[in-house]
């Protein structure tokens, strides 16, 4: 499964018509989407006592790499589920993590996010700083480049600024009145 969210996930495996009256014992269910750890622990448990297993595998990357299959997944769940689905996870990913038990998965993707969409954020009020202040963006990417704490994703943000994006963050407010 790759749904919207946590509430789509429950609804589809236990709702009133959920999978998990149809699914037989030994079907190891894997759910990529983004979801909530504490709701995914609750339904392995579930799905458990029924003898069925459940992966969360949440995925990064964006579409290019989905249609290159070069995916990167992090698996929570039982480790022998893992195994037995390690081929198919291999079949459209680069890189698979095994992160730990149910719930592991969701947890580092959502540290994942928190952390992509905080530098980000940063570096978005940085480079909107410096075009306030006159600073030729191409420039300062250039020489970003050549240094360690270059992000590739640079050239996409200052595009997105030179077309009239604004960043509404605190930073960049803040940095106008120094």
């Amino acid at each position: 499964m790759c749904l919207p969210h946590s509430g789509v996930v429950e609804e589809t495996l236990i709702g009133e018509a959920g999978m998990i009256n149809d699914l037989a014992p030994h079907t190891i269910v894997i759910d990529c989407s983004t979801s909530d750890p504490a709701s995914t622990c609750n339904l392995s448990r579930l799905l458990k006592d029924r003898k069925i297993s459940l992966l969360d595998a949440p995925m990064n990357r964006g579409p290019k790499d989905a249609r290159e299959g070069k995916l990167n997944i992090m698996v929570g769940g039982d480790p022998e589920a893992y195994e037995a689905v390690y081929p198919l996870f291999a079949s459209f990913s680069e890189n698979i993590y095994y992160v730990g038990q149910a719930g592991a998965g969701h947890r580092l993707k959502l540290l994942n996010n928190y952390i992509s969409m905080a530098f980000t954020s940063i570096v978005i009020s940085s480079l909107s700083y410096a075009q306030m202040n006159g600073l030729d963006l191409a420039i300062l990417d250039k020489v970003m480049s050549k240094g360690s704490n270059y992000i590739p994703a640079m050239p996409l943000m200052i595009s997105w600024l030179e077309k009239g994006g604004t960043s509404f963050n605190f930073l960049s407010r803040t940095l106008v009145k120094m």
